[in-house]
């Protein structure tokens, strides 16, 4: 009677267990039709004419042009004019906007996990961009801002008022330090897209149109720009030596990796020779690139250019045109004095010249602003009046000379002047720095292929606790799939699982590289850190459920459709869109690649729960 009993028991509980995960997905079923029902919402009204214009522009006549190019798409273009030499206009925008149906902001600037009753967004040359999207609870678009001014700094800012339920938004322009321009004529565009598209598309609208606007063409992105990379920094820091890197690249070669960043450390242990930037850290630095090339593998070099030490030549040059200390005792030179400027172009030239790197790292670009009261005109050795535009011509000038050196450079900047004119000067583009922080890379990674789509993304670098096991280890690695792979451990300490997921990761990610780098991205929910992304590319979708065990993908739109589950849970439970067909066939692989399951399923409401491991996906047909 016993084992009869648990045979009893066992079968009721499995039968309990089917009725709880049948309701589960009827409730799902119900909830997205819902949702379905729910994003058809109702526009924002906007009138352009109650945008106001505030400031100190007297000298100026003000012309504004309001047009409305697409419906729900407005435009403002102010146009500044005078007969005589005046200085630069300073002047705020000001609008307001009804919190109808926002459930969160979306901003360059703000972190995963923050809150969206307000913010500020500085961008510049060398700092983010200037835009914002006001987004609802299923990823409409509300309202999205943004400026044609991506070279002067703008301060923009968002705030919501409890009295009345509006958010306030200003912008300035030339109100913070501004520079002693002497001009005739100023124009600026701003454009309010209320368009009810999905947010992604508001975005994309966005890069799209700086680059005409501006006429920005962007620097070729060279095959090693978008090839998955070693770093040194968080394996080694500054501890490293050329028989180390060596090393680990010969191991990285044999995983698919193709290049190596060499990062601080090659010019010494500590930063008392930033500036000079000699090779004190590697003495045979060019043996070691010509090692390096000799097994294949590319290579790149840390620089920091903004920064020098005291008690190095630089500083002598410099003398007492700096602009402020910075981190263990360095300091950040004017660059608006075109002798520094050369200077620090030719310590950029001799690593790609004489040493024989592939490209340059470089670092700390959004250093480069004035102090409050600075003294923000030319002269006295000054040809720029405005850090801004002196960071244009340094680099207009720099990428200029080394690109005739290799026109092939790889060229990296980080996230937070990776910015939409830098993009003439660079082809790589990485999350800030993050170390073992998923969440915040996949944020990241994100929000730069949201509004960059045709340069190289790159993640900041993969790292992880040694003990570790291979399937939560990957979920740094799924997090950021969308970018270019960097990985930064000592490899040879690796077990041998964590071996395998590297190699099957990052061989999966070069496969799928048009798909994955280059696609139409969406990031579902920015208010809740993107808990499924896909891309696109023709009749391929690739998505990673983050966080949401329910992913719903479009049946009809794609033939071949990834989901990779990096939710932590050994199952996904699949809503499959599709007028045509009620059945998938599907393979399930696990985080080494191998293939553990295939067959097919169907059933009336396209719904199936799917056992996939931990860090494993499965592909539809």
């Amino acid at each position: 009677m016993g084992q009869k009993h648990k045979i009893i028991m066992k079968a009721k509980k499995k039968l309990i267990n089917l009725v709880f995960t049948l309701l589960f997905i009827f409730v799902l079923s119900c909830s997205r039709q819902s949702i379905e029902q729910k994003s058809i919402v109702t526009p924002l009204t906007f009138d352009i004419q109650q945008v106001n214009v505030d400031g100190d522009y007297k000298a100026f006549q003000l012309n504004k042009i309001g047009s409305e190019p697409e419906k729900g798409l407005f435009e403002l273009k102010l146009r500044f004019t005078s007969k005589e030499l005046a200085k630069i206009p300073s002047f705020k925008l000001k609008w307001r906007v009804p919190s109808n149906d926002i459930y969160t902001i979306w901003s360059p600037n703000i972190d995963a996990q923050k809150a969206n009753f307000g913010f500020t967004l500085y961008s510049r040359m060398g700092a983010y961009a200037p835009i914002f999207s006001m987004v609802n609870s299923v990823d409409i678009n509300r309202i999205t801002f943004y400026s044609s001014e991506v070279v002067n700094t703008l301060e923009t800012k968002v705030t919501l008022s409890e009295e009345d339920g509006f958010f306030y938004c200003e912008t300035g322009v030339f109100t913070n330090n501004p520079p002693d321009h002497q001009v005739k004529e100023y124009e600026i565009a701003f454009r309010f897209d209320i368009r009810s598209d999905n947010y992604n598309q508001s975005l994309n609208q966005a890069a799209i149109w700086w680059d005409k606007v501006n006429k920005i063409v962007p620097m070729k992105v060279s095959e090693f720009a978008q090839t998955p990379l070693y770093s040194t920094w968080y394996s080694y820091h500054t501890k490293i030596s050329a028989a180390n890197i060596i090393k680990e690249c010969k191991l990285a070669k044999n995983l698919g990796y193709n290049g190596v960043i060499v990062d601080a450390g090659w010019q010494g242990r500590d930063n008392s020779i930033l500036g000079d930037w000699r090779n004190e850290g590697i003495p045979d630095i060019k043996a070691m690139v010509d090692s390096l090339h000799g097994i294949r593998m590319k290579a790149m070099l840390w620089m920091a250019i903004p920064f020098y030490h005291e008690g190095t030549d630089f500083a002598k040059l410099v003398g007492n045109r700096k602009v402020r200390s910075s981190t263990d005792g360095a300091f950040v030179f004017d660059p608006r004095y075109p002798d520094l400027r050369q200077t620090i172009t030719d310590k950029m030239i001799k690593p790609i010249k004489e040493w024989g790197f592939d490209g340059l790292k470089i670092d700390f670009v959004d250093n480069w602003y004035p102090n409050p009261g600075y003294h923000n005109f030319k002269g006295e050795g000054r040809d720029q009046s405005s850090f801004d535009s002196a960071l244009v011509v340094l680099m207009e000038n720099s990428i200029s000379q080394l690109g005739s050196v290799n026109p092939d450079l790889a060229i990296e900047f980080r996230q937070a002047y990776a910015t939409p004119y830098m993009r003439k000067y660079g082809n790589m583009y990485r999350a800030i720095d993050c170390a073992n922080a998923e969440i915040l890379n996949r944020v990241y990674t994100v929000k730069l292929r949201q509004i960059y789509p045709s340069i190289a993304v790159h993640a900041d670098m993969w790292m992880w606790n040694y003990d570790e096991p291979a399937e939560k280890a990957a979920s740094q690695i799924l997090s950021t799939l969308f970018a270019v792979p960097q990985l930064s451990v000592r490899i040879a300490e690796m077990s041998e699982n964590h071996i395998k997921m590297i190699k099957h990761w990052t061989n999966y990610w070069k496969q799928h590289r048009q798909v994955l780098l280059y696609g139409q991205i969406e990031g579902t929910r920015p208010a809740e850190n993107f808990p499924v992304v896909s891309s696109s590319f023709n009749d391929t979708c690739i998505m990673v459920a983050y966080g949401s065990q329910f992913v719903e993908v479009q049946g009809d739109k794609f033939k071949t459709i990834h989901i990779v589950n990096a939710t932590g849970h050994k199952s996904l439970i699949i809503k499959v869109k599709s007028d045509n067909k009620k059945s998938i066939a599907f393979e399930i692989f696990d985080t080494y690649g191998t293939r553990l399951d295939n067959g097919k399923k169907g059933n009336e409401l396209n719904i199936y729960e799917l056992s996939i491991p931990e860090s494993g996906y499965v592909i539809i047909r």
